[in-house]
């Protein structure tokens, strides 16, 4: 994104996807990484590469043209978002897991209130049609496992998946401390998670405002859930 909030050239071939591997040197990723645009790096001004690959890239929803999903047909904000995503190659559970990291940037003209940050996922565990999902409010995890011991993909032993937020959005909370990348912000703590939602083909927003709604936790029409197992009054 430019600096006055406009979109950047689509044709720009610097936007993409960069990859760099640990003890890699040599490859073009590494020899052009994308300093200038917000790419991290280390002290002496090389790739930083957290785990043993990473993948780093920058985007932003400045093209109005480009807002055509009706669940999210709203004017441009003038996000920029920058996104590291590192992994390890291990056997041991470290393996099993990705890593994403998001700096968001307002170069937009207005001041953002009320914002949620979500992450939205598709997990389809083996065979769709037999998939449930939950949250743990204590660990800020979100997961997605299997309705039974069977599954049409991995048979009598499914596997859970589990989407879990280690560092949320940082608010001000004298007293405190937020972590932000190993940097200490006094005063400050991280967010957990603070909603859990999902929906089914059928359900899916087709505004932006209930795609908002989703976010908070809420159902489409901005009401809340209603456990059915409490009694009323």
């Amino acid at each position: 994104m430019n600096p006055d909030g406009t979109p950047a050239s689509e044709s720009d071939g610097r936007f993409q996807v960069y990859k760099v591997n640990r003890g890699e040197t040599d490859s073009e990723d590494y020899l052009n990484w994308p300093v200038a645009d917000g790419a991290p790096v280390n002290e002496d001004g090389t790739p930083q590469i957290i785990g043993d690959q990473t993948l780093w890239s920058v985007y932003n929803d400045a093209d109005a043209s480009k807002h055509t999903n009706d669940a999210g047909n709203s004017d441009p904000l003038g996000l920029e978002v920058q996104q590291t995503s590192f992994a390890y190659a291990r056997q041991e559970p470290l393996g099993n897991m990705v890593f994403m990291k998001w700096k968001f940037i307002n170069k937009g003209e207005h001041t953002l209130d009320d914002t949620y940050v979500s992450v939205w996922s598709d997990p389809d565990l083996g065979g769709a049609g037999d998939d449930l999902v939950g949250c743990d409010t204590l660990l800020s995890l979100g997961y997605c496992y299997n309705a039974t011991n069977e599954d049409e993909l991995y048979g009598s032993a499914p596997p859970a998946v589990g989407f879990d937020f280690f560092q949320g959005p940082i608010v001000p909370s004298p007293g405190d401390t937020a972590y932000v990348s190993g940097r200490a912000v006094p005063g400050y703590r991280n967010l957990p998670m603070t909603s859990f939602n999902k929906y089914i083909n059928g359900t899916d927003p087709s505004s932006p405002v209930e795609s908002y709604n989703y976010m908070q936790g809420l159902l489409p029409d901005g009401t809340g859930y209603v456990d059915p197992t409490r009694p009323v009054g």
